[in-house]
């Protein structure tokens, strides 16, 4: 077996098809473990279909989303043998899990820079799948999100940048759009236009969105509104 490292980024082959404790220190999800190194470990089966996409990702590099470090064979380097691959550990809380504290600006922010990484690497022909308010992390003290199981993600280099950018902004905005701001059912038709050729077609943004309700409820309540929690709580005084 190949001792590991987690300062190597090439590909790491276990020759007898056990994970070795050093990467299951702390189980901390179903399929996921703190290793001895600080770094997660994500014990995978990869289908051969998905196995070129799941390569090719795992060769981008990104400060926001965690993409696998270091990935394991079992005996050889074919599709079926993947068992797992290490990724960085992603401070913060879950979008579905995020208190009624939160400092609504800085998520929006947070938001914003993540949807300009979303470009970036649109253009480096990343597609997004399976991403969800579970696998969003938000980081409150340094107003920053993370997000983690990049492993179904596609890779289409020759798609239409503009193309794949809507379908990427789609992806990334609808759940989390419906979690903070429900259905678009608003007063302003501004807003329910930009909701729904954000989460129909992916022709606006998630962050543009949220900065306008805010601006709405703002204006409305003749107040600021600071939080997560107030930013709902207010949301009814400007919906039909």
């Amino acid at each position: 077996m190949v001792l590991y490292d987690n300062k190597n980024e090439s590909y790491i082959i276990l020759l007898d098809g056990q994970i070795p404790d050093i990467l299951k220190s702390k189980k901390i999800d179903k399929n996921c473990y703190l290793t001895n190194y600080g770094d997660v470990f994500k014990n995978i089966h990869c289908k051969e279909e998905i196995f070129n996409d799941f390569v090719n990702v795992a060769k981008l590099k990104s400060q926001i989303f965690k993409f696998p470090k270091v990935v394991f064979y079992d005996k050889e380097r074919k599709p079926n043998s993947i068992i797992g691959y290490t990724m960085d550990f992603a401070p913060g809380i879950s979008f579905s899990s995020l208190g009624p504290e939160t400092e609504i600006r800085d998520l929006i922010n947070a938001i914003y820079e993540l949807e300009k990484e979303v470009m970036r690497l649109t253009k480096e022909g990343l597609q997004l799948y399976d991403l969800n308010t579970s696998n969003i992390h938000y980081d409150a003290d340094n107003k920053k999100i993370n997000v983690i199981d990049t492993d179904l993600y596609g890779f289409k280099l020759c798609e239409e940048y503009r193309d794949l950018l809507e379908l990427n902004i789609k992806e990334l905005s609808r759940d989390f759009l419906y979690l903070f701001a429900g259905y678009y059912n608003f007063k302003d038709d501004k807003i329910n236009n930009y909701f729904e050729m954000c989460t129909m077609s992916g022709k606006c943004t998630a962050s543009i969105i949220l900065n306008n309700i805010l601006e709405a409820l703002e204006k409305e309540t003749r107040e600021p509104v600071k939080t997560l929690g107030k930013f709902k709580e207010y949301l009814p005084l400007i919906k039909k």
